[in-house]
């Protein structure tokens, strides 16, 4: 299922600085990387557009889930 994703993960020691640093500037929400930030503000702008974007990358799981699994 990992390599359905189709973006690569941060390193531990990266997440936690961002974290880390979030939480030094008293921020009430620390959303990272880029993507994350840029899809969090859509969704606050346009709810529908992450029900959309949700909907989408459950069909593309199910699309390329192995046939052997008895679920469509």
């Amino acid at each position: 299922m990992l390599a359905l994703i189709p973006f690569k993960f941060l390193d531990v020691d990266v997440a936690v600085r961002k974290l880390l640093r979030g939480v030094e500037r008293n921020q009430p929400v620390i959303v990272f990387p880029f993507y994350a930030r840029l899809l969090w503000w859509l969704s606050r702008l346009r709810p529908q557009i992450a029900v959309n974007v949700n909907r989408k990358t459950a069909r593309a799981f199910r699309r390329r889930r192995s046939p052997g699994t008895g679920k469509t």
